[in-house]
């Protein structure tokens, strides 16, 4: 993370203004140089004269004064812009890898509420089946019911068949005694049958609440269907709702995210535009500063391009001066 430039030391140094010596290689000081030079020149010509010498240079003074603070706090102040801009691109960045994030958040919670209602839509479904179940199931016992009579039917037949047949065995084994033995057996027969017939009433007796237990609890069984049923689709229009309410949350929130990170990347388009036009203008500033210092030392005749080197000024600095400024 960039260092605040509220949080950095821009005080002007003094040092970098003037080492209050004429040989001092503050800004001041390499100026001066320049203007006592020409001012030397202009004396040794006779171009300046008694009083011309002393209201040049104390012109040349204030000038060169003014003009080394303004090269310095333009300095200053353009870094310290630069500075600010990189921060706020810095900030833009972390804004949109963030509004990304929150897109696929919301994405994903879209995806569960339609999970949600698919689920909902399923649950439906199976109520609707169980309901048609329900006489199916009627059906079934209905069935059981017959079944059982005619097992019933099946035993009664089959133990008058074995009475038969003893009868035949006896009647088989003497003549005698036919008519009174056929009136026993069809005593025994007739009694067995009466058993039989007080056990079978028997057990029916004794089925009958079962079975009415058992109707009265698959009746309960499907009114609670029924009723649980109706409270589902109570709901449904609920859940639609709910499940509508919470895509048009989702939704108005993927357009807000977006508009955020359109505007987002507008802003940093602004900054960069802002910084390059700072470091374009901190550039044209310099070459301007670089500029007139060359223009001074270059209108003293008798200063070679290596003593102008000295002053801190020279062709080849201010060819790459212009060149920074102009590619």
């Amino acid at each position: 993370m960039l260092a605040s430039p509220l949080e950095q030391d821009t005080k002007v140094d003094i040092t970098d203004l003037t080492h209050a010596s004429v040989e001092g290689n503050g800004v001041f000081d390499v100026l001066m140089r320049a203007v006592n030079a020409h001012l030397q020149k202009e004396w040794s010509a006779n171009r300046l004269k008694g009083t011309e010498y002393s209201t040049v240079y104390l012109g040349a003074l204030e000038s060169t004064m003014n003009a080394s603070l303004q090269f310095l706090l333009a300095r200053d102040k353009t870094n310290a812009e630069l500075d600010i801009l990189k921060q706020q691109l810095v900030n833009l960045k972390v804004e949109e890898a963030n509004a990304i994030k929150q897109g696929v958040v919301l994405t994903n919670q879209a995806a569960q509420i339609a999970a949600q209602t698919s689920l909902t839509t399923k649950q439906e479904l199976q109520v609707v089946a169980e309901t048609l179940n329900v006489p199916k199931q009627g059906q079934l016992i209905d069935a059981n019911r017959l079944n059982t009579e005619a097992q019933t039917i099946i035993a009664n037949t089959q133990s008058a068949q074995d009475l038969l047949n003893k009868q035949a065995q006896v009647v088989s084994m003497g003549k005698d005694d036919e008519v009174k033995t056929k009136q026993a057996l069809q005593i025994a027969a007739q009694t067995l049958l009466v058993g039989k017939q007080e056990l079978q009433v028997i057990a029916e007796t004794l089925n009958v609440p079962k079975q009415g237990a058992l109707i009265d609890a698959q009746k309960d069984v499907q009114v609670q269907q029924k009723l649980n049923l109706e409270a589902q689709k109570l709901n449904i229009p609920k859940e639609g709702a709910l499940v509508d309410a919470q895509k048009a949350l989702t939704d108005q929130k993927l357009l807000t995210e977006q508009d955020a990170l359109l505007t987002a990347t507008a802003q940093r388009s602004v900054l960069t535009a802002q910084a390059t036009g700072f470091a374009n203008d901190a550039k044209q500033k310099a070459a301007e500063i670089m500029i007139k210092g060359f223009s001074v030392v270059s209108t003293t005749n008798d200063l070679s391009e290596t003593k102008s080197a000295d002053y801190g000024v020279s062709t080849t600095k201010v060819k790459a001066a212009l060149d920074a400024l102009v590619p």
